[in-house]
């Protein structure tokens, strides 16, 4: 089949193994950003010592997609793998905390439409991972990793009527990344990129009430990242090297609106070994995020109009 490149629609399932009753156009970087892979186990059956026959079972369904943070169109994506919601704390201020706890599955389902009207429906999907990537001399981008049990290739759409895209505090136009602070100081140093990639123990388990295919289940939450700084001083290398926790955050800028990702406690894990030369000498810190005593969170996302 020919790929049109025309639009993916996505929508949350009410249930396991049914359809959405809403739907949305995915907003994603380009058509090539959307990949699957459905996979089949097979058991062969042997006689005279060759393969007779193949027996195929259930589905195993893994794929992802690229988008751009720059508007926060996607932003139901991160409220799914966090496990909460984008909640006004009634000062106005709009806020999304990690929530570990939180272990209800949302399953989502995507119809891509192929140039002959066929249709590629995927469902029973997990969000399994997801990647922010703040860079300063390119586009701040988020790259989702998806689990599931189910791939099918339909005639009819199952979509229908799509809605407008959901933008959380209605944020528009270009991003901007300022405001970097390291346990509530300035970082004293100009910080390159920065990484936050959050990330569910997603499993899939053969369900023999839906044909084989596999049905993932949702779990634990993970936090971790790295942050790219140039080498000014020892403060952040030697709280790396004396196993100390820190804070960091920073904000994003654009629209009219001021969104800070607060990390409130993290563990410096990586190694930096910044060398010595005329070149600008750089340094990475890797990082998990650990359980915050007082905002009971690994990551914080607030929103107020700037």
């Amino acid at each position: 089949m020919k790929n049109s490149n025309t639009a993916i629609f996505w929508g949350e399932q009410p249930a396991y193994d049914a359809d959405p009753t809403v739907w949305h156009e995915l907003s994603h970087n380009n058509p090539d950003s959307f990949s699957y892979t459905a996979t089949k186990e097979a058991a062969e059956e042997l006689k005279n010592n060759s393969v007779a026959a193949v027996d195929l079972s259930g589905y195993e369904v893994t794929g992802g997609f690229g988008y751009n943070l720059n508007t926060g169109v996607n932003d139901r994506f991160l409220e799914i793998i966090l496990g909460g919601v984008f909640t006004d704390d009634g000062g106005g201020t709009l806020v999304l905390d990690a929530d570990s706890a939180a272990d209800g599955a949302t399953y989502l389902a995507f119809d891509k439409t192929w140039a002959d009207s066929v249709y590629n429906y995927y469902s029973n999907m997990l969000l399994q991972k997801l990647e922010l990537v703040f860079e300063a001399d390119g586009k701040m981008m988020a790259t989702a990793s998806l689990l599931g049990g189910n791939a099918e290739t339909r005639t009819v759409a199952t979509y229908s009527s799509p809605t407008a895209k959901t933008v959380v505090g209605g944020r528009t136009g270009s991003l901007g990344l300022n405001a970097i602070s390291f346990n509530g100081a300035g970082f004293g140093a100009c910080v390159s990129k920065v990484t936050i990639v959050i990330e569910r123990a997603v499993t899939a388990s053969p369900c023999l009430a839906n044909g084989g295919y596999k049905k993932p289940k949702n779990g634990a939450l993970k936090v971790t990242g790295a942050i790219d700084v140039h080498f000014k001083d020892h403060t952040h290398y030697q709280v790396a090297l004396n196993e100390e926790t820190a804070s960091i955050s920073w904000v994003d800028t654009s629209g009219g609106k001021e969104r800070t990702y607060l990390l409130p406690k993290v563990a410096l894990t990586g190694q930096p070994n910044p060398g010595g030369n005329d070149d600008d000498v750089m340094a990475s810190f890797e990082y998990t995020a650990l359980l915050d005593d007082v905002l009971a969170t690994e990551l914080r996302i607030s929103e107020v109009d700037a």
